[in-house]
């Protein structure tokens, strides 16, 4: 009986082993993405990047644009390896020569659809990555004012093939956005049309 009892409590060992050495391999083939919650990671918007506003009247401002975000990691998984992310800050600086400098940073006041990065299958790369932030913004040639977005801003990469840190990865806008002065709510005074930036990050 001590016997049998005996061999019941090793196969248990080795199951619990077993598992044990799954889950470590797991994480380890998603060593990129899958981070402690916690983790905050820093992302550049090269130099290179660039965005386009359009007016009521359907003028068009293309502007070049460069700044940084700010993100921490609130929960991982594996199989697929993913990472969810919560923006805590972004500060990115466009340049038009009619519109001037257009500042644009993260709304804290408006909790965001959670971004991540998820790979696409049972390779770590490529994945998948969405960030989502509401916005506000200031326009140099109409100062005094604040405005924010009425949509999330959404950026998406379906194949990227670095994470902490990100090496070279462009985004682009899901969608337009509008946005709308603060103290005039429901007036769209201008969307951003089109975006287009690459990442790089720090570790």
């Amino acid at each position: 009986m001590r016997s049998r009892v005996f061999s019941f409590a090793l196969v248990a060992v080795a199951l619990a082993l077993g598992c044990i050495g799954t889950a470590s391999a797991q994480v380890g083939q998603c060593r990129q993405i899958v981070l402690p919650n916690g983790t905050v990671l820093t992302c550049d918007v090269d130099a290179s990047g660039q965005k386009v506003y359009t007016d009521p009247a359907g003028n068009v401002y293309p502007a070049t644009s460069q700044g940084v975000g700010n993100f921490i990691v609130t929960n991982s998984n594996t199989n697929p390896c993913t990472a969810v992310l919560d923006p805590t800050g972004v500060n990115i600086t466009s340049t038009n020569p009619v519109l001037g400098v257009i500042t644009t940073s993260l709304d804290p006041t408006r909790p965001s659809t959670p971004s991540f990065i998820r790979s696409n299958g049972t390779s770590e790369f490529p994945a998948t990555e969405v960030i989502n932030f509401y916005a506000r913004a200031t326009v140099s040639s109409r100062p005094g004012r604040i405005y924010r977005s009425i949509q999330e801003v959404t950026l998406t990469n379906p194949n990227v093939t670095s994470f902490n840190p990100h090496v070279n990865e462009q985004f682009t806008l899901s969608r337009p956005v509008e946005f709308e002065d603060v103290n005039v709510p429901g007036v769209v005074a201008f969307t951003l049309k089109d975006v287009r930036v690459t990442l790089n990050g720090k570790r």
